[in-house]
């Protein structure tokens, strides 16, 4: 049954005075773990003030398992809570005196004893616990600056870690920024090849200038001149139906692009689908025999094809755009057409295998 007490401790209940005529003594029970001790607590009656300190322990039956006396400390135990348990900190003499030794009160009733750092654990909560500085033992400073150290080691490779992954993580964000430019560039490469090839599966169309040169070239609407590759004869139109049906021819150019500037026209001129009556001639009209596609420097150029090299000298004669790609359209044993260039004289431009042979518009 408790009593009343002069000494408050979470969970201790008093059963008993037993002051002296020098000392007050209080004794009550607590209970740590699933352990219950009987603690003599004492305090000088010439100095009220103070706390009470840790005389005696003894287990439930009565069996004394620790005394101040033993302990051989030139200063006073305190009852201390550090954390969940319960224990005696043995601290330093006078108003500032520090925690400098910690008992568990499970330490004396197991044989278990508690690792350096567990005990410094438990010295810095019982130190707070009393509002009091500590003090490390020699072993457990070693102990406590090898773990700063060790905690100082791990905080940095924690950081490079960290860097490293935040390098990778730049790394691949720049790899995936790569593909998706990439492929980005990719899928206009392959629609402006699959919009070269629509315009190149439409054959060639002819027309004539006002003064009744013959001008040859793919059809083409204002949308898609641009998208040709440089040196492509074209033939501006002002429709393209369904199936291919060409409207009303309107200019005649070839295609220039530089780098960094917006495509021109070059060699323009108006034509129309009928020849003018003032430049009417009796000659042979040459018509081409079809139309190939090559593969140069990365790009694609279409390649008009003629029976003969001698339908190509009547074709030059009669106006065929300076620098257009011709060939006769025959192959070598090796599949290959031999490409010439028109200008003033004829240049040959080298052997070529046809990646698309048309018939004649």
């Amino acid at each position: 049954m408790s009593i009343e007490t002069r000494f408050e401790f979470p969970g201790f209940a008093a059963t008993a005075n037993q002051d002296t005529p020098t000392h007050q003594v209080e004794v009550g029970v607590i209970k740590d773990g699933d352990d219950v001790f009987v603690l003599h607590m004492i305090r000088n009656k010439e100095f009220e003030f103070l706390n009470f300190a840790v005389a005696k322990i003894f287990d439930a039956k009565g069996k004394q398992l620790w005394a101040f006396q033993q302990a051989r400390f030139d200063g006073i135990g305190l009852l201390a809570k550090a954390g969940g348990a319960t224990v005696i900190a043995l601290v330093g003499k006078g108003k500032y005196g520090k925690v400098e030794r910690i008992i568990p009160l499970q330490s004396l009733v197991t044989p278990k004893q508690s690792g350096i750092r567990e005990l410094i654990k438990l010295k810095v909560a019982a130190a707070d616990f009393l509002g009091r500085g500590h003090i490390l033992s020699i072993h457990e400073d070693n102990v406590n600056e090898k773990d700063k150290e060790a905690a100082k080691l791990a905080e940095l490779a924690a950081e490079e870690e960290t860097r490293r992954a935040a390098r990778q993580a730049a790394a691949a964000e720049q790899l995936r920024q790569a593909a998706e430019q990439q492929a980005t560039k990719e899928e206009r490469e392959r629609l402006r090849l699959e919009r070269i090839r629509t315009m190149l599966a439409r054959g060639k169309i002819t027309g004539f200038t006002a003064d009744g040169q013959l001008r040859s070239g793919f059809p083409v609407t204002s949308t898609e001149w641009q998208s040709c590759s440089d040196g492509v004869h074209v033939i501006l139109v002002d429709s393209i139906g369904e199936n291919d049906t060409i409207g009303t021819m309107l200019e005649s150019f070839k295609v220039v692009k530089e780098r960094g500037k917006n495509p021109k026209k070059g060699s323009l001129a108006t034509v129309t689908a009928v020849k003018p009556e003032s430049s009417q001639t009796s000659e042979t009209k040459v018509e081409p025999t079809g139309e190939a596609m090559i593969e140069k420097d990365d790009d694609l150029y279409p390649v008009t094809l003629y029976a003969s090299m001698d339908d190509i000298h009547k074709a030059r004669a009669r106006g065929l755009n300076g620098g257009s790609y011709v060939a006769v359209d025959a192959r070598t044993k090796n599949g290959k057409i031999l490409v010439l260039a028109l200008h003033k004289e004829i240049r040959t431009v080298g052997a070529f295998v046809p990646h698309i042979l048309t018939a004649p518009a």
